[in-house]
């Protein structure tokens, strides 16, 4: 798998599943953050680091498409690919598989902030190495 791309699995639980019986939308958008924070501290970017270094993302926009839904006891494939990072944003696309079968799609505007301000800062060129986009901004 390339630096830029990631997967992870979840086991839906009981508590994902909403009144319809399937899972919950904000459900599949955890899932998300949670892979997309899995691909982070793969790559060597924790949290803690990330603090450290004054530039940590935040998302500041999200759109998912649902195709399909999962249940309860379904082995949900996350893979996330990273992209398009340049300046202060980057952008993530996620797919929700369950065995080979599309479930739902995931686009993740990020802004990397200075954590004490708030204000938006270049992504680290190291971060940009991590992912395997290590010419310039």
């Amino acid at each position: 798998m390339r630096a830029n791309e990631h997967s992870i699995q979840f086991v839906v639980e009981p508590d994902a599943i909403d009144e319809l019986g399937h899972v919950n939308n904000a459900v599949y958008l955890q899932y998300a953050e949670r892979a997309a924070r899995s691909h982070t501290d793969r790559v060597g970017f924790t949290v803690d680091r990330m603090l450290a270094d004054n530039a940590v993302p935040v998302i500041r926009r999200q759109t998912i498409v649902y195709h399909l839904e999962a249940r309860v006891g379904d082995v949900l494939t996350v893979f996330t690919r990273a992209e398009r990072l340049k300046g202060v944003r980057g952008m993530r696309h996620t797919r929700i598989l369950r065995d080979e079968t599309l479930l739902e799609e995931v686009d993740t505007e990020w802004v990397w902030i200075e954590p004490e301000t708030r204000r938006p800062v270049r992504i680290p060129q190291a971060v940009l190495e991590a992912f395997g986009e290590a010419a310039p901004q």
